[in-house]
């Protein structure tokens, strides 16, 4: 979807059209939840099926359902935040797309990580809690990315209304 939003956004802000802006981002971005959450439901139903085809058994066979229920969580704001570095770079704002891509690859990921791994060994649930560092990351970094949102839209709109 990234891929699909950047031309139609890029294209829409070299035209100078605000508006073409706007409906390129709603729509790219209704897309993106539509798809991510038919992802997420489709993988939540398909779940034990999946688990079967590895002939996982005890422990494994519940760890692979645990982390495919916990990490189904963040699909829908990873679309989000992978729609958003399409718009970014679409914008010019590069740096943005840039901070959203380190957000979600290393700078949350870690320290949730090994926050959750020691609160693992103090907890029953044990490895389970580390999977939550995948969805916590991605609401973290969506919301990061609603911040630098609002100031590119701002500085897009003064660059425009300029033209």
């Amino acid at each position: 979807m990234r891929d699909a939003i950047m031309p139609i956004t890029a294209f829409a802000f070299g035209m100078g059209s605000k508006h073409r802006i706007r409906e390129a981002v709603r729509w790219g971005q209704l897309y993106t939840f539509i798809i991510m959450l038919v992802g997420t439901l489709g993988l939540e139903v398909l779940a034990r099926p999946l688990c079967s085809v590895f002939g996982l058994s005890g422990d494994t066979d519940r760890l692979c359902l645990a982390a495919i229920h916990i990490i189904t969580l963040c699909f829908v704001f990873a679309g989000i935040n992978i729609a958003v570095q399409g718009v970014f770079q679409a914008l010019g704002a590069g740096i943005s797309s840039l901070i959203i891509s380190v957000c979600r690859q290393a700078l949350f990921v870690f320290p949730l990580a090994l926050l959750l791994s020691k609160a693992a060994e103090w907890s029953l649930s044990k490895i389970d809690l580390v999977w939550w560092t995948f969805p916590l990351t991605e609401l973290l970094t969506a919301a990061v990315s609603l911040l630098l949102y609002r100031g590119v839209k701002k500085r897009t709109e003064a660059l425009l209304s300029r033209s």
